[in-house]
């Protein structure tokens, strides 16, 4: 896992397209997958980046059946990828950006599985817009 994190890391630094991991014959499962985004998360944290939120993807049924998903999936964000309001953002060093609105929320308090629709609702400080930039 860690040549797949380090092959991501190079290729999102040098800006240079590399192909799909599994397209190149790796057999990755989900946990697979989750170890590769962990370990590629220290590797950032190495560089001097703090994890300072989650985000969740594939929260749609109707597009979690069309990826032949049972549940949702989420990545790891870190202060490198915010940019505060009225920031700029450069498409300099990009491989194929793409901009996807999405809703930011601040909880009050770390939310686990244990926790009711209830509770994670009253565990929401505010909401608001944002956008996703990803670059494949």
């Amino acid at each position: 896992m860690n040549d797949y994190a380090q092959l991501l890391h190079e290729a999102r630094i040098s800006a240079k397209p590399i192909e799909q991991l599994t397209a190149s014959g790796a057999d990755l499962t989900r946990a697979d997958a989750y170890q590769v985004q962990q370990k590629g998360i220290q590797l950032r944290e190495a560089e001097g980046e703090s994890i300072i939120g989650y985000k969740m993807g594939l929260t749609s049924e109707a597009k979690r059946k069309q990826m032949d998903l049972d549940s949702p999936l989420y990545g790891v964000l870190t202060d490198k990828m915010q940019i505060e309001n009225e920031g700029t953002f450069s498409l300099n060093g990009k491989i194929h950006p793409k901009a996807e609105p999405e809703v930011a929320f601040m909880f009050n308090k770390d939310l686990d599985s244990t926790m009711s629709y209830d509770e994670i609702y009253k565990a929401i400080d505010w909401a608001a817009p944002a956008i996703e930039i990803l670059d494949s």
